[in-house]
């Protein structure tokens, strides 16, 4: 669900303007694209400023429940391959706006529920999912939520890694938790289904 540019074959991503801050009146919500318990994504339209006519992912973030980390993740990873770009932040009464790229495309998810993954694919996605894990590991951030509703392939079937809200900064040895996650991603990619029983104890299948 993220347009993102290309330039020679990689993605261009386009920084914040500087000396410019949009404010909601600045763009026309075209539909929900997904909700979670401290916020929703919308697909949005900018009219107005830079930008003006182009597509873009606005995550409303609840004041309440900001976490400045997914911010500076998602500033840190622009411009980089498999990460939606940020364009702006600002912030309402009540929300923390994050302007992202809109990644046009389909989750790794619903890709598993129509049909099973040929080794092929899922060859091709372990390597570009492990890139950008990797990418956020040497900058220093853990991401914390890898799972399947979380990763995108877009029209170009390349991955998009998405939703930060759980990333921070890393501490020691916390790039298990990610990579735990990514082997149970890519296990459930090949297999079709989790690699655990449904009885099993799942703070120890998740942790």
């Amino acid at each position: 669900m993220v347009r993102r540019g290309k330039k020679g074959g990689k993605r261009h991503a386009r920084s914040q303007e500087d000396e410019y801050c949009p404010s909601l009146s600045d763009f026309k919500t075209k539909k929900l694209l997904g909700k979670g318990g401290c916020g929703a994504v919308f697909l949005v339209r900018k009219v107005k400023g830079p930008g003006c006519g182009n597509l873009f992912a606005m995550k409303k973030i609840h004041t309440s429940s900001v976490r400045t980390a997914e911010r500076e993740v998602l500033h840190a990873m622009s411009g980089q391959p498999f990460f939606p770009a940020l364009h702006w932040s600002f912030l309402t009464e009540d929300s923390q706006c994050l302007v992202m790229d809109y990644v046009k495309g389909v989750e790794i998810l619903e890709m598993m529920a129509k049909q099973r993954l040929t080794l092929a694919k899922v060859k091709f996605y372990a390597a570009e999912l492990l890139s950008a894990v990797d990418h956020l590991h040497k900058h220093g951030i853990v991401h914390r939520d890898i799972k399947n509703d979380n990763v995108m392939v877009d029209e170009e079937g390349h991955v998009c890694l998405i939703d930060f809200g759980l990333a921070k900064r890393l501490a020691t040895d916390q790039e298990a938790a990610d990579l735990w996650s990514l082997g149970v991603l890519l296990f459930e990619m090949w297999a079709g289904e989790f690699p655990f029983p449904e009885d099993a104890d799942r703070e120890v299948t998740r942790r």
